[in-house]
């Protein structure tokens, strides 16, 4: 500990370093920071810690805090800004770790790029406006500490060696128990170690270190299954896992046993091609990921063919497989809200890429000042992405609360509110808000993405049309009063989000009068037409 506090004072005390990851945080993290946009997952925060429900899905941890630090409450302004916080301890952290490795090989403005660019990468977006970020800046910060004690732990023997790896394991096991996706950080953060390592002309062990970084993940992965089952029955929370997707090794991987497994994995595979492949051509974190990956594979070759190091080929693939283990696990593609390791890869490619051009660098500061503003071009691109999916998230939430408004006062205008409401059909965004999360059909983006898919499959591109559009970015175009309707029981999130503004109003639950009712109104007028909201004897049907 005494070592990292010495090497993380080497960061703070830069005041460049500073200035300008501060810089970064505040333009990319600002807007959302200081307007409220109340989406999925914010309504349910006292079923989720009051109840217990986040422990039966497998995230423990902040459940316990909760128990010392009272967020179970909506409190937007504080969470996000303690969020930033710690992602800002999080990337120095691991600015931390890749200095071990690549020291003054590169240059001070080289893990300034690297803690900027990891900071802004605008796939957060996909996961930052979930309630809590779902744990992901404790997660970064946790993943990071574990890299070090592991990396502190193959350097030493006895119960030195053993102190480390358990420090480790702690560290990865409360990382998962924010977000289980932390897993796949650990495992890619592992690889990209090693790899740089050999890279840089060290002859360590390569297999050895694997072992024990997987004895790390399997201790983690077997300490959150003892910890669930312990609060579980701690609290009496058994109740609860018919209302939770569970997330455990054995049910996730339970797709493996199914008729349809094979042809699942295939399909699997080809969408991630889409999602994390052909999608760079329209989605900027995809196409700084696509960048990265082809980086670190032409200069990991040239590197091999030149040192004559077998181990930094092999390595490559154990790295993207690595990165893409939840498929393996799930048997679905990895959805980007659950993409925590892609952040952190961006940034790597990035630092890769300054120590690549050293020589370059150093030589010629004409080099030097075109790299530096190449970076500087690549955050502020990303951090101005990141903010127009904040933006988009905010605008979609402003309409959702106006129309849940006019709802409501129209209710309460001429209706028997004593009545519970049920609500039926499906809501729409208005396009004109989420338009950047598409690629309209027959577009030049949308022609260049059909080529490409077409030559795997030609119906591939087709799994992502929404009307005239094709879906790239996920969470921005998903809607909280569609998922409101039909999350947890019944119409009750949507209820609550009307209770968050101002409106009391009470919820249908029994599944079988909602699933009857859905049936009956699915010809009825949609909102805001006139006959869209219907009062009969037990309650009032309002229907999108």
């Amino acid at each position: 500990m005494r070592e990292i506090r010495k090497e993380l004072a080497y960061f703070l005390k830069n005041k460049y370093y500073v200035c300008l990851l501060l810089l970064t945080a505040v333009c990319s993290y600002g807007f959302r920071i200081t307007h409220v946009a109340i989406g999925i997952d914010d309504t349910p925060y006292q079923y989720y810690f009051s109840e217990g429900l986040i422990v039966v899905v497998g995230r423990w941890v902040l459940f316990l805090l909760n128990k010392f630090l009272n967020f179970a409450d909506f409190a937007p302004f504080l969470t996000d800004f303690t969020g930033v916080l710690l992602f800002l301890l999080a990337v120095t952290l691991w600015a931390v770790l890749f200095k071990r490795i690549f020291g003054e090989k590169v240059p001070g403005w080289g893990y300034i790029a690297f803690a900027c660019a990891f900071i802004s990468n605008p796939l957060i977006s996909e996961v930052y406006t979930y309630f809590l970020h779902n744990g992901i800046c404790i997660g970064y910060v946790c993943i990071a500490a574990a890299l070090l004690w592991w990396q502190a732990g193959i350097g030493q023997k006895g119960k030195k060696a053993v102190g480390s790896y358990l420090c480790s394991a702690v560290a990865v096991w409360v990382a998962i128990g924010c977000y289980e996706s932390f897993a796949v950080v650990f495992l890619v953060g592992m690889l990209l170690v090693l790899w740089s390592g050999r890279i840089c002309g060290r002859t360590n062990a390569m297999v050895f270190p694997v072992l024990c970084g997987g004895a790390v993940l399997a201790a983690a992965v077997v300490l959150r299954s003892l910890m669930m089952s312990a609060l579980i029955g701690i609290f009496d929370l058994g109740y609860l896992r018919s209302d939770a997707v569970q997330r455990s090794l054995t049910e996730l991987s339970g797709w493996i046993f199914s008729p349809a497994g094979m042809a699942d994995m295939v399909m699997a595979f080809k969408r991630l091609f889409v999602m994390y492949g052909v999608f760079g051509i329209a989605y900027l974190p995809v196409a700084v990921y696509v960048a990265a990956c082809l980086f670190l594979v032409l200069y990991g070759i040239w590197t091999a063919v030149r040192k004559k190091d077998l181990w930094i080929v092999l390595y490559i693939p154990a790295i993207f497989a690595a990165s893409w283990l939840l498929v393996w696990v799930e048997g679905k593609v990895t959805l980007y809200r659950s993409c925590q390791f892609l952040p952190m890869f961006c940034a790597f490619g990035m630092l890769l890429a300054f120590y690549a051009l050293r020589a370059v660098l150093t030589r010629w500061k004409a080099a030097g000042f075109a790299a530096g503003v190449l970076a500087a071009g690549l955050v502020f691109n990303q951090a101005a992405d990141l903010n127009q999916w904040f933006y988009m998230d905010y605008m979609k939430y402003e309409a959702a609360r106006e129309t849940m408004d006019a709802i409501a006062l129209e209710l309460e205008s001429g209706y028997d509110i004593s009545k519970p409401l049920i609500f039926t059909g499906t809501y729409e965004i208005p396009r004109s808000l989420i338009q950047a999360a598409y690629v309209p059909i027959g577009s030049d983006k949308y022609w260049r993405m059909k080529r490409i898919t077409d030559k795997v499959d030609e119906h591939l591109l087709e799994k992502y049309y929404r009307g005239n559009d094709v879906w790239v970015a996920q969470k921005p175009s998903l809607s909280v009063i569609q998922w409101g309707m039909s999350a947890f029981e019944g119409n009750q999130e949507l209820i609550q989000f009307m209770k968050m503004h101002g409106h009391s109003f009470k919820a249908v639950t029994d599944s079988a009068k909602l699933q009857e009712v859905s049936r009956r109104t699915a010809e009825m007028p949609r909102w805001p037409k006139e006959g869209s909201i219907v009062e009969e004897a037990e309650y009032i049907v309002i229907h999108f």
